[in-house]
């Protein structure tokens, strides 16, 4: 086609596309507060709620516990110790999720922990070689309740979310966290 001296003018559009929003819901969990519920909504800007615990999240302590003795055990008889071990754990957070991509999000937040390490006791009488109670104590050296940092990232396919992060609790424990829910 010969050239000629006409001008041709061209006209681009382009739509920019709104992020959509979405509610989401997921179940999360990590190695001592393993039972959790995660909701809120991923968009370029979005929001959360979280709560964690487990199953003794708030079973009570009679007693204290420090280098295998009851500093405190002020009933009359004795006691011994069962070997049945184990955390009351329990963590509430919110927090904020930011899309770093399509279909990748960063989320960060903080919150209130409490971590009680607790062993079981059996108390006995002495007229008696059975136990009449159980109880149990409070392990110093492994309780921290405060201020719990919450950061990781999600990933959403299509209406499928999978999360994994890391949880700072009062600056003594880090541990992981990963979940996986849905979008709607």
């Amino acid at each position: 086609m010969p050239f000629i001296e006409d001008t041709l003018t061209f006209q681009v559009r382009a739509v920019k596309q709104p992020i959509k929003k979405k509610f989401f819901i997921t179940l999360e969990g990590n190695t001592i507060t393993w039972l959790g519920l995660r909701a809120g909504m991923v968009g370029k800007i979005g929001f959360y709620a979280e709560f964690r615990g487990n199953p003794d999240a708030f079973k009570k302590s009679s007693f204290t516990c420090n280098d295998g003795i009851l500093i405190d055990y002020n009933v009359p008889g004795y006691y011994s110790f069962t070997g049945k071990n184990g955390y009351s754990a329990f963590s509430v957070l919110g927090g904020i999720t930011w899309q770093v991509v399509p279909n990748l999000f960063f989320y960060y937040g903080a919150g209130y922990c409490k971590e009680n390490y607790l062993v079981q006791i059996d108390q006995f009488n002495y007229d008696n070689p059975l136990p009449y109670s159980q109880a149990y104590a409070k392990y110093t050296g492994y309780c921290t309740s405060g201020l719990e940092f919450d950061l990781g990232l999600i990933y959403r396919v299509k209406w499928l979310l999978v999360s994994a992060g890391y949880t700072g609790m009062s600056q003594y424990a880090i541990n992981w966290t990963a979940g996986i829910g849905v979008t709607f």
